[in-house]
């Protein structure tokens, strides 16, 4: 729910909006084959990643494994779930689905992080 700073009451602590991007890519798989100066490949989500930056710079996030206390992110698939903790600058390429399977990304764990539904 989205609403002005006079829509909140003293009951609820609310959770401002202080940085919003998005990007793209390119739809033809075969324009992204190489490896990008970032390192991503054509599975990974570069897009998410340039999007993340750029509203982390609005919101003044210079780490956000340690500034983030939670994370809703949409995955339609498993993989996605983990190329997205990646891309959000939350784990290393390549080292987010050990990090699920450790708990890392639970409800109780360091950073909770959506998960697809089961």
């Amino acid at each position: 729910m989205l609403s002005s700073d006079d829509g909140v009451d003293d009951k609820h602590v609310p959770a401002w909006i202080s940085g919003l991007s998005m990007a793209g890519e390119t739809y033809y798989i075969g324009d992204r084959l190489q490896t990008s100066e970032r390192g991503y490949d054509y599975g990974d989500a570069e897009a998410l990643a340039v999007a993340a930056e750029r509203a982390y710079a609005m919101a003044g996030i210079t780490d956000p494994r340690t500034q983030i206390d939670a994370v809703e992110s949409y995955a339609s698939f498993t993989p996605v779930e983990i190329h997205n903790a990646e891309a959000l600058g939350l784990a290393d390429l390549g080292t987010a689905g050990p990090l699920f399977e450790q708990g890392y990304f639970d409800l109780d764990g360091e950073i909770p992080f959506t998960r697809r539904a089961e």
